[in-house]
Formats: structure tokens, sequence, C-alpha cells
């Protein structure tokens, strides 16, 4: 997925725009290949927690979903500077609801890997 779509999507009250939402992303092992002068690819190792919130007292606990995977994420060299350029997801297993976390999503970005779930529409 390229990054302005990424940034679209991720920002999207119906996904990680969510303000009921809370995260947390761990990243564990992490390999990097230059594949030149300016682009380089990471593989990255990921366990990430989602809990979102019936309100925004942040008390109780609608639903909560977490996630173990990896993600290819592509990076370029702008003006001098290292800039995320794309991100493919790959979850292979998950714990808890995780598919209730964002499914108010579903409808408006897709699923079954539409959007890079399948860790293959890295640009």
């Amino acid at each position: 997925m390229p990054r302005d779509e990424f940034i679209l999507m991720a920002s999207n009250p119906h996904f990680l725009g969510n303000p009921l939402l809370k995260t947390q992303h761990f990243v564990g092992l992490s390999t990097w290949e230059k594949v030149s002068e300016d682009q380089i690819v990471g593989h990255h190792q990921l366990r990430v927690a989602h809990q979102r919130y019936t309100d925004d007292g942040f008390k109780d606990v609608a639903v909560k979903g977490h996630a173990h995977g990896t993600a290819t994420m592509r990076y370029a060299k702008a003006e001098g500077e290292w800039k995320f350029a794309g991100v493919g997801p790959k979850v292979n297993w998950t714990e808890y609801d995780y598919d209730k976390v964002f499914a108010d999503g579903k409808e408006h970005f897709g699923e079954n890997g539409e959007n890079g779930e399948n860790g293959e529409n890295v640009h």
C-alpha cells in the first residue's frame, strides 16, 4: 500500500483514527535490505494490541483484539531524509475478538487482503 493511501486509511475514524481506540505496537526482530541508494525494505516482526472503549472515559472496554505477524515496510530517501514509503502487513494469528475491532471499517476499506493484509501489496 502506498504511503499516502496508508495515511488516509490509518487516520480514518473507522480505523486507527477512532478516538475510542487505544493501540500498542511492539516491533520485534527486524531485518533491513538496501535495494538501491535511495530505497530500503524492512521486514519487521510485530505484536499489536487493540482496545476500543465504550466512551471517552476509557474505563470500559467494548472490544479487544490482538494480532501477531510481520510487516514489510518500504523506506525512500527524499531530500536527504529517509521517509516511510509503503507497508504490507501480514497477520499470522490473532487473539480475542480482533475481527471485531475494525468491523465498521471493513465496509470502507475492504477485507481479505485488499489493503495489503496478505503482505503482498507493498509499493
